[in-house]
């Protein structure tokens, strides 16, 4: 029977080995199973004239079970990890379909007339049809007629309504963007504004 703490330590190793942890599992284990031992019974195996070996067989069982869960999540939350970052990469772009993507925004912005074109730069710049109104020395409500222009010639260009509902597009800039709710009161807020500026 063991007696020393290194003694009862290989042979709560033991245990965890057979139970088909690896050294390492089993290794991190033996102290888990040690330690609740001594919550347990108040005292480490070592330290009692007749130690518990059923209490301590079933603890050992008990933490190798804990033991192979957490390895189990953390099995899956790697390849969930992993799907995660393989599907980024897929719906990231490849450079020749970047510069594709890019070589159609330029011939498309050659196909708008000079004033569609100013309102198309101004709006991927990120101004408002404020702003663009000001820039422009037009009304609010043209610049939202400009915007609905610019969705006629997407489509007679591209052949198909960027605004769509659930339609993968290809935006203004050239980037694959997918309508979202924003989109929709956004077309919202163009009627509602040319009705407001007739």
């Amino acid at each position: 029977m063991a007696t020393t703490p290194h003694q009862w330590w290989q042979y709560v190793q033991g245990l965890c080995l057979r139970a088909g942890l690896t050294e390492d599992d089993a290794n991190d284990c033996v102290w888990a199973v040690l330690a609740r031992y001594q919550q347990r019974r108040g005292s480490y195996p070592w330290e009692e004239p007749s130690p518990d070996l059923r209490l301590l067989g079933q603890l050992t069982r008990n933490i190798v079970a804990e033991s192979c869960r957490a390895n189990q999540r953390r099995h899956q939350n790697e390849q969930s990890y992993c799907a995660f970052v393989a599907a980024i990469h897929a719906a990231t772009p490849s450079p020749y379909e970047h510069a594709s993507a890019q070589v159609d925004y330029e011939r498309f912005l050659e196909f708008l007339p000079s004033y569609l074109q100013r309102t198309l730069l101004l709006l991927m710049d990120g101004y408002t049809p404020d702003e663009i109104a000001q820039r422009l020395q037009v009304v609010v409500g043209t610049v939202y007629a400009y915007r609905q222009q610019l969705r006629e010639k997407f489509v007679e260009f591209y052949g198909y309504d960027p605004r769509i509902s659930g339609s993968c597009v290809v935006n203004y800039s050239g980037n694959a963007a997918r309508r979202s709710q924003s989109d929709t009161q956004e077309v919202a807020d163009d009627a509602t504004s040319q009705s407001g500026n007739r």
